[in-house]
């Protein structure tokens, strides 16, 4: 909705594996513009078919490596003058605006957790908690395999294989140039959480809950859940897309 007429003219370009390209998706069909989704050759199946990312873009995936690190096909796409989609200033305040909705909701909150990858929702959400409470404490969480977490804090932007986590939608291999600066300076720290300990928070959500929650959504709670929290709190939140829990 943002982009003018001479960008909409240009398409799209979205490199996801499965919400952002649904959303990009539908997005792009409702505006009539051209999109393109590119996803890694391992994608979840259930992701990659998705109707509605089929019936409604030009759906490509990266020729080589086949894991999320191989973005080639996205950067030629680029090359011929889409606008890429992700990891910049307009999907940060996406992530800030879902985060008022909560803090609104929810207000008096001590800390809050958030799925790290490569910081979109992370920066987003530290800029409106921070902006709404300056006092409240922002986390992210992210897989303990190569992960990006340790990176975030050691001051440099870097890149690492893509980690075979089960949580697909956080093995981005880098940082967002957009994101990285804001999470440095506003996320008092990136936790790890391991992959048992993810499985258990999706079974626990679902059991306990009755949220069948993607397992990216759910490192936050497994960071809850397993104590890997650095202190107590009165009153916290575990957010991700679309679901939280207080």
């Amino acid at each position: 909705m943002a982009l003018t007429e001479a960008e909409r003219k240009r398409g799209v370009v979205a490199f996801s594996s499965g919400n952002h390209a649904q959303a990009v998706a539908i997005a792009a069909d409702h505006l009539k513009i051209a999109a393109t989704i590119v996803m890694p050759l391992d994608t979840p199946n259930q992701n990659s078919s998705h109707s509605i990312v089929r019936a409604e873009d030009h759906f490509v995936r990266p020729p080589e490596g086949g894991s999320r690190g191989s973005s080639a096909a996205g950067g030629r796409r680029n090359q011929r003058g889409c606008i890429a989609s992700v990891r910049s200033s307009l999907g940060c305040s996406r992530s800030r605006n879902s985060c008022l909705e909560l803090l609104t909701e929810q207000p008096g909150l001590d800390a809050l957790f958030v799925p790290a990858g490569g910081g979109g929702l992370l920066a987003g959400s530290a800029v409106a908690a921070k902006a709404h409470n300056p006092q409240i404490r922002v986390f992210g969480v992210e897989p303990e395999l190569p992960a990006i977490g340790p990176i975030a804090q050691s001051g440099q932007r870097v890149a690492i294989p893509p980690p075979l986590t089960i949580a697909d939608g956080l093995r981005t291999p880098s940082p967002g140039e957009v994101t990285f600066p804001i999470v440095s300076e506003l996320v008092e720290e990136v936790l790890l959480v391991s992959e048992d300990e993810i499985k258990a928070a999706v079974r626990f959500l679902l059991s306990r809950l009755k949220l069948l929650t993607e397992p990216s959504g759910a490192v936050p709670a497994a960071a809850l859940l397993h104590k890997k929290i650095p202190t107590a709190y009165a009153r916290l939140a575990s957010y991700c897309r679309g679901a939280m829990w207080i």
